[in-house]
C-alpha cells in the first residue's frame, strides 16, 4: 500500500505528508462510525495510530485534471492505479 490518501479539491495538484497526531486526526475524521459508536473511540484511534506508523498518510490536493498523478509519481509513489480506467474501458 503506497500510502492513505485525505482527497482536497485545490486550485493546484499538491502532496503534503502528514504524520502523528495530525495524521491520525485526518483518518479517524474520514471515519463516519466513530462519532455514532462512541464505545469504540479508544480502539479505533489504537487501530488507526498503529496503521500510521506503517502507511504513511498524505493530503492530497487536486484539480478536476488527471494531473495529480504526475504529482503521486514525481514523489515516488506508484502511479499505476490508473491503469485501473484503462483496464475498465473508462475514458478519462
Amino acid at each position: 500500500m503506497a500510502g492513505f490518501f485525505r482527497l482536497v479539491q485545490s486550485p493546484e495538484d499538491r502532496l503534503e505528508r502528514l504524520s502523528g497526531a495530525r495524521a491520525v486526526g485526518e483518518l479517524v475524521g474520514s471515519l463516519p462510525f466513530v462519532t455514532e459508536r462512541g464505545e469504540m473511540v479508544g480502539k479505533v484511534l489504537d487501530v488507526v495510530s498503529s496503521a500510521c506508523e506503517r502507511v504513511p498518510v498524505f493530503r492530497l490536493r487536486f484539480t478536476k485534471s488527471r494531473n495529480f498523478w504526475n504529482t503521486l509519481s514525481n514523489a515516488g509513489l506508484d502511479a499505476s492505479v490508473d491503469d485501473f480506467s484503462l483496464i475498465r474501458g473508462i475514458k478519462a
